[in-house]
C-alpha cells in the first residue's frame, strides 16, 4: 500500500467549499503515480522502455467529499494482475480513518513502440505484487456502460495543451471535467427534458462516478458531448465522442439526495 497525507486546499474546492471532483480524481491518480515512482517503475523508467499502464475504467463511490481545510489520507494498492490487465483500489480517509471515497479501477499494459496493448511480464508486476492487498468490498466493475444513441448535444470541446498528460493524451480526470462542464452548460435542458440533477445541484450530491475510457483524444481533437440518462435511477450519462461519433470516454454520474 502507498499512502500520503494532505490537507484540502482552497484552490481544490468547488463553490460549495468541498473538494472538487476533478481535484479528488487527481489525488487518486497522484497516489498511484507516487507508488510507481517509489517502486522504480515511474514515468521516466516506463518511458525508457516504451511501456505504460493506461487506465481503462473507474468506479468511484463517494460517501462524503472532504471539505476545505480537512486533513485527509489518500491510499492505493494493486490487488490483481492477469495478462494485459491490472486492478487497483483507492481510499480517501478522514483524519480519524473514516473512509470518505472508495474506488476500484482497471488498467491495461501498453506497448508504445508497437502501439497496442500487450501482456505484462514478470518484471512489470513483481514489485507491485509485493505491495498488493485485498480488494475492497465493492461490487464488480461494470463491464460495459450502455449509452443511448440520442440525448442532449452540448457544445464541442477542442482539446488544448492544458488537457494533456505526460503521454500527450487527454488526462483521465479531464474527461470527467468535460462531462461535468457539458452538464452544467445544459442544466435547464437536462432538468426539463431528462428530469435529472446535475453536479452542483442544491438538493443532491454525487455519490458514484463511473468512467470507461475507449480511445485517447489528443491535441487539436474535437470532442462532442452527448448527455442522456435515467431519471428513475438519478443517473446521468455523458458520451464524449470524437468527430466520427466514436466514444473516447463514457462518464456515468449517480446522485443522491442531501
Amino acid at each position: 500500500m502507498n499512502s500520503f497525507s494532505s490537507r484540502v486546499r482552497y484552490s481544490e474546492c468547488d463553490p460549495g467549499g468541498t473538494l472538487s471532483v476533478f481535484a479528488m480524481m487527481n489525488y487518486l491518480q497522484d497516489c498511484s503515480t507516487f507508488q510507481s515512482e517509489a517502486l522504480g517503475l515511474g514515468i521516466a523508467e516506463m518511458a525508457s522502455r516504451q511501456k505504460a499502464w493506461f487506465l481503462a475504467a473507474w468506479d468511484i463511490r463517494i460517501d462524503r467529499m472532504p471539505v476545505f481545510g480537512e486533513h485527509i489520507t489518500v491510499s492505493t494498492w494493486p490487488y490483481a494482475f492477469r495478462e494485459i490487465y491490472g486492478k487497483r483500489n483507492f481510499l480517501i480517509c478522514s483524519e480519524d480513518g473514516t473512509p470518505l471515497v472508495q474506488a476500484d479501477s482497471l488498467w491495461f499494459f501498453y506497448d508504445k513502440r508497437n502501439g497496442r496493448p500487450c501482456r505484462a511480464g514478470e518484471e512489470d508486476v513483481a514489485r507491485y505484487m509485493e505491495v498488493s492487498g485485498p480488494r475492497l468490498e465493492l461490487p464488480p466493475l461494470e463491464r460495459k456502460i450502455t449509452v443511448p444513441s440520442d440525448g442532449i448535444a452540448a457544445d464541442p470541446i477542442r482539446i488544448s495543451r492544458n488537457h494533456l498528460d505526460s503521454n500527450c493524451h487527454v488526462n483521465n480526470a479531464q474527461y470527467v471535467e468535460m462531462a461535468k462542464t457539458a452538464m452544467e452548460e445544459r442544466e435547464e435542458e437536462i432538468r426539463r427534458n431528462l428530469g435529472l440533477p446535475v453536479p452542483g445541484s442544491k438538493n443532491t450530491v454525487l455519490c458514484r462516478l463511473e468512467v470507461q475510457y475507449k480511445r485517447a483524444a489528443c491535441l487539436g481533437d474535437l470532442i462532442h458531448p452527448l448527455i442522456c440518462g435515467d431519471p428513475k435511477e438519478a443517473v446521468c450519462l455523458v458520451n464524449l465522442r470524437d468527430e466520427q461519433g466514436k466514444s473516447c470516454a463514457i462518464v456515468k454520474m449517480e446522485f443522491k439526495k442531501k
